[in-house]
């Protein structure tokens, strides 16, 4: 499995000549096939088919990951409702994980991702 050159590798999404969204993956584990990721957009218009299977195809495609997992704040339901429409599944609660905000734990597998409807976007 291929390592990460830094701790941490970033994907930026323009729109126009503006940034609009920022990906974050992290925690890049090889011996266990798992990666964190971590999203920030100013619209959710940043987003489209072709992009996500773009960026979080990443992980599974080319570092050849089995698992993507990503920890919200319980208070942001918007995003959380965003990764539950990608395919990642609730898989538990961090009480206070974000300070006082717990922390929503989702997960997406690389065989629920190659069965949805990013996962098979050329």
């Amino acid at each position: 499995m291929p390592r990460l050159p830094v701790p941490y590798v970033g994907i930026g999404v323009i729109q126009g000549a503006q940034l609009v969204a920022g990906v974050l993956f992290h925690g890049y584990s090889p011996e266990f096939g798992a990666i964190e990721v971590s999203i920030a957009a100013d619209t959710p218009r940043w987003i489209s088919r072709n992009r996500v299977s773009m960026i979080l195809g990443y992980p599974f495609r080319q570092l050849g990951c089995g698992r993507v997992g990503a920890a919200i704040m319980a208070s942001n339901s918007r995003s959380i409702r965003l990764c539950e429409g990608l395919g990642f599944q609730r898989e538990g609660l961090l009480r206070r994980g974000f300070g006082r905000d717990d922390a929503v734990v989702l997960g997406l597998l690389k065989e629920d991702w190659e069965r949805g409807q990013y996962g098979n976007v050329s």
